[in-house]
């Protein structure tokens, strides 16, 4: 069941998936394992293309910028990236092996050059030191988040004074009307990210929602609203 869902779609399973499915399948969407893995890895690069790319937009890169994404799936993205911008250094942290493994092999030209570095984390702390990054971004990784109060103080710790961050995540509204969310999702509201960070002490909140439409299952065009929320350390 969980092979077909993938070939159609994640952003809407098919309606007949019992409760061990859609765990299976939420299991994996927060830590691809596997053949299985690989596979969610592979869709959600496409179904994440454009949040991606709205993000990377937004932090606005600079030559010679240090930046680092929380959750860079199997990393295919990361290629157009250093493309795009010169001499820019990328760190990306992630809490699955599979998609480390699959992020290093599509990556090595980036690698060798020294212009990109993938690990593996525990997606609870952040292992670097205080102000290492000039920017920081994450795509679909804030409902995973154990304690999202903690983990965004940890963002600000390896932002440098004046650096810059995007978190970009599906909107509660459209979240909520997919049964996996039930298993391990914290589901958010614009509002209440925005509200978390400025408990943390971020300046500069906003946030900039975007209407995308991506594939469902049976091949049917849904309509899915995130936002690009924004900030800076103080």
């Amino acid at each position: 069941m969980i092979r077909e869902v993938l070939r159609r779609g994640i952003v809407q399973p098919t309606t007949n998936m019992d409760e061990k499915a859609l765990r299976e399948l939420a299991a994996q969407l927060r830590q691809p394992e596997g053949e299985k893995g690989i596979q969610v890895g592979r869709q959600m690069e496409q179904t994440n293309a454009f949040m991606i790319s709205a993000t990377i937009h937004a932090l606005a890169l600079q030559p010679d910028e240090q930046v680092l994404e929380i959750g860079f799936g199997n990393g295919s993205h990361v290629h157009a990236l250093l493309q795009a911008t010169e001499s820019v250094v990328y760190t990306g942290i992630d809490i699955s092996a599979q998609m480390l493994q699959e992020a290093q092999s599509g990556n090595e030209q980036w690698i060798n050059t020294g212009r990109a570095v993938f690990r593996l984390t525990d997606g609870k702390q952040i292992p670097f030191t205080k102000a290492a990054f000039d920017a920081v971004f994450t795509v679909n990784t804030l409902y995973f988040w154990e304690d999202a109060t903690a983990y965004i103080a940890e963002i600000l710790r390896v932002l440098r004074t004046g650096g810059r961050a995007c978190i970009t995540y599906a909107l509660e509204s459209f979240m909520q009307q997919l049964p996996f969310t039930d298993y391990g999702f914290t589901l958010y509201s614009n509002e209440k990210v925005e509200q978390l960070l400025q408990q943390a002490g971020a300046v500069n909140i906003s946030s900039a929602l975007h209407t995308e439409h991506v594939q469902g299952n049976a091949g049917q065009t849904v309509e899915r609203t995130f936002a690009v929320t924004s900030f800076l350390h103080p």
